[in-house]
Formats: C-alpha cells, sequence, structure tokens
C-alpha cells in the first residue's frame, strides 16, 4: 500500500478504502497456507488441454477457510466503504445459511454472472456487492491453497492466459527485474513477463509478446500505450479480443510492490484503456466505470 500511495497520491481516497481488507485478506491468505488441508491432485491432462486445478471442484475442502474469511471479511468491507449495509447483510445470509458462500465462490470462479446475480437478489443484495465480497474472500482461501501447492504448480508447464490454480484472469502483467533474466525463447530483450492473477494473486510465466486474453501474438493488432513520463507502466491491448491488461517493469522499482494494492495506482491506465474502447481482462470495482 506505502509504494501504491506514494507513487499516485491522487488515489489516496481509493486506495484507503481498500487498504483494510486487502490487509486483512493478505493475513488470511498467509494462515490458511500454513493450514494443511487434503490437497486437490494436479490433473496433467486437464492442464496440458488449459484446465485449471480447481476446474470442477466442489471447493469442499476450502470451506472451512471461506467461511473463516467471511467472519473477518465482511465487517471490514461493511466498514470501510460507505453504504457498507449490503456487506452486513451477506454477512447474516451466510451465518444463517441462507447463502453459501461455497456456492457462490463456485459460481465467481465459472463467472456465472446470472448465477451470482440470483444469489444476491435472493438476500437483498446488488451482484456487485457479492462480485467484491466474494473476490475478497475466495481470494483468500484459494491464495492460502496456490502457497500449499507450491512445487506441484512448478512442476506443470503452464503457457495460458489464466490461472492455472482457479482459471480466473490476471488484474496486472510484470517485467522482472534485470538479475533474474536469461536467454530464453519467451524473453524478448527485457524482463520475463509474469502474470498476477486478479483473485488468488498467484503468478505465474507467460509469453511476452502475446494478449494473455486470447494468446493473439500479431503485432499488428496488439498495442501498448504509456505516458512519457511513466514508461514502466502500461496499457497492452489487443484488437483482436477488445480487451487490455496493465503492465508493470519491476526494473524501475526499487523494492517490489504488493501487486494486490498496485492496481489501484494505475486507475488512471484503466480509465484511458476504457475510454479506447477496450474492456479490462478482469473486472474488478475500482476499474469499471459504467
Amino acid at each position: 500500500m506505502a509504494t501504491a500511495r506514494r507513487i499516485r497520491p491522487a488515489h489516496a481516497s481509493l486506495i484507503d478504502a481498500f487498504e483494510q481488507p486487502l490487509a486483512i485478506r493478505a493475513g488470511l491468505a498467509d494462515l490458511f497456507a500454513n493450514d494443511p488441508i487434503p490437497l486437490p491432485e494436479i490433473n496433467l491432462e486437464l492442464i496440458a488441454q488449459g484446465g485449471s486445478v480447481l476446474t470442477g471442484d466442489d471447493l469442499a475442502r476450502l470451506e472451512p477457510w471461506l467461511l473463516h474469511a467471511t467472519r473477518e471479511l465482511l465487517p471490514v468491507l461493511e466498514s470501510s466503504f460507505p453504504n457498507g449495509e449490503p456487506f452486513r447483510k451477506l454477512a447474516t445470509a451466510a451465518a444463517t445459511g441462507e447463502l453459501s458462500v461455497r456456492e457462490a465462490s463456485r459460481a465467481l470462479l465459472d463467472g456465472d454472472a446470472a448465477k451470482l446475480e440470483a444469489l444476491g437478489n435472493a438476500v437483498g443484495v446488488p451482484a456487485g456487492y457479492l462480485m467484491l465480497s466474494l473476490q475478497m474472500i475466495a481470494g483468500a482461501a484459494i491464495a492460502g491453497l496456490a502457497s500449499q501447492l507450491g512445487d506441484q504448480l512448478e512442476s506443470t508447464s503452464w503457457s495460458h492466459g489464466s490461472c492455472p490454480v482457479c482459471g480466473s484472469s490476471p488484474s496486472l502483467a510484470t517485467l522482472s527485474r534485470k538479475d533474474d533474466v536469461q536467454v530464453e525463447a519467451l524473453v524478448g530483450g527485457g524482463g520475463k513477463k509474469h502474470l498476477h492473477c486478479g483473485l488468488c494473486g498467484h503468478s505465474w510465466r507467460f509469453q511476452r509478446n502475446a494478449c494473455a486474453g486470447c494468446g493473439n501474438e500479431d503485432p499488428h493488432s496488439r498495442e501498448v500505450f504509456y505516458a512519457e513520463r511513466a514508461k514502466h507502466e502500461r496499457i497492452e491491448t489487443c484488437s483482436q479480443c477488445k480487451g487490455y491488461l496493465l503492465c508493470v517493469d519491476l526494473r524501475e522499482y526499487e523494492k517490489d510492490p504488493n501487486l494486490q494494492a498496485l492496481p489501484l495506482a494505475l486507475v488512471h491506465l484503466d480509465i484511458i484503456a476504457q475510454e479506447k474502447g477496450f474492456g479490462p481482462l478482469s473486472p474488478a470495482t475500482w476499474n469499471t466505470f459504467s
């Protein structure tokens, strides 16, 4: 948060609102990472076809963590945002069993917007509030799972633009520092490119010159935009899928920034990208303006 606030003081109110929820989320992820659970089997055949570890999983193994995160995060969300009443309604619905956080989390992973809207309507909460809550709650639980999977994930040859753990789209791309650069086919004259999952925060290696949304490698249909004074913060767009992804060059940072918080400091780039007609690969509360 300190880096985000320092590099973009104009976004302070937005960063302030998310500071405590993101801090609680990070603490929960660390807690879950050290709470051993039966891990899902990594299906290499499914992985080869682009399926994530949690594709088709009923999330039963994560339910204790989901409920724990629900109890911790919803009161913080209620106090962090104006008009936080819907978060209190969600907390009550989850506590009474009126809302199944596991079922809602599965719908989130499936990208089932109609089901999320129906679940929200059933407890009198707009879908946007439910989405934000689930992104925090499920994000913390799946981040803990990703940490426990550790080396098993590293052993897979994942090359897709979606997260190998939960299948979500990336919220940010990074170019690694110079001391990480080696001569490999995937490196294109600079740092290695990694994608950062918009839900669980897992990071993985990706082709530098391809669209993370559709895999398009045609340089004539992909563009990069940046401000002259901040070339290390840029927008990568693809006219084939009409998506965009923000990318930062870590070689320009003294220390690695908090990648969960950094997108809050880059909202001005989201605005520019969307004014040009592109949509975020990973829609979030802070980067959707319509």
